[in-house]
């Protein structure tokens, strides 16, 4: 997951070689497939985003909860609905970040992936 953020978010650490003076932490609170019936299931991955600056201070936070119904009640629809919910949870953290920017929120904040 923490891969498939990166390639999302464009982040490989650091932003072009430079200093990181932001660092974006994510903190992956569940991540399963769920039964609500033994034919129907879904996965739920639940997150919190912490935007810190150079002093570790939080400059921004958002919880995510994402829900992605499974194709088929196994390994195979759970693996799937993951990984839609992990590319999800990128794009949600993308738009948040561009807002942040567009807010003047991050200023000249470059960010690397915890």
């Amino acid at each position: 997951l923490a891969q498939r953020l990166r390639q999302q978010l464009g982040a490989s650490g650091t932003a072009g070689g430079a200093a990181v003076e932001c660092v974006l932490r994510i903190e992956l609170l569940e991540f399963t497939q769920v039964f609500s019936t033994p034919a129907n299931s879904r996965a739920v991955l639940q997150a919190s985003a912490i935007l810190s600056d150079v002093r570790r201070q939080p400059v921004a936070e958002r919880s995510f909860t994402i829900e992605s119904p499974a194709a088929s009640p196994d390994a195979s629809g759970g693996v799937a609905a993951l990984v839609a919910a992990g590319t999800e949870l990128g794009q949600q953290l993308d738009g948040w970040l561009k807002l942040m920017s567009k807010e003047g929120t991050l200023k000249t904040c470059r960010y690397g992936l915890q």
